[in-house]
């Protein structure tokens, strides 16, 4: 489903509660990187193909536990990326930015990026 612009971004703090409530319920985890992009129109086939392609290399990441890449718009893309800690996450800093350095063909305006600890979750049974 595409959201509208006006409803993404009502609905940004909804979107990520429910990422990370989803996949807390994978561990111990406790600190996210979550991104948010804008890419190019007409993009988006070519941006996932990019992603696809360097999706394995997210294992070796240390650290690094799960990662979900949302669309929420024609244009805009939110990844979460949930890791071990905090100290793991700014030690794949420098290995982050270079396999998101693929995407930067597709980017128009450099994405926004946030790192915060979770607070709270829910997992259904």
């Amino acid at each position: 489903m595409l959201w509208t612009s006006q409803r993404a971004g009502n609905s940004l703090t909804s979107i990520i509660s429910a990422i990370i409530d989803k996949i807390s319920s994978l561990g111990h985890f406790m600190y996210y990187r979550v991104t948010r992009a804008t890419i190019q129109s007409g993009t988006f086939d070519q941006a996932l193909a990019t992603m696809e392609s360097i999706v394995e290399s997210f294992s070796e990441i240390n650290g690094l536990v799960t990662s979900r890449l949302i669309r929420i718009s024609e244009t805009e893309l939110l990844g979460v990326a949930a890791y071990e800690s905090k100290e793991l996450l700014e030690a794949s800093q420098t290995q982050y930015d270079e396999l998101m350095s693929n995407m930067v063909p597709f980017l128009a305006a450099p994405p926004s990026v946030s790192h915060g600890e979770q607070v709270m979750a829910f997992d259904a049974e």
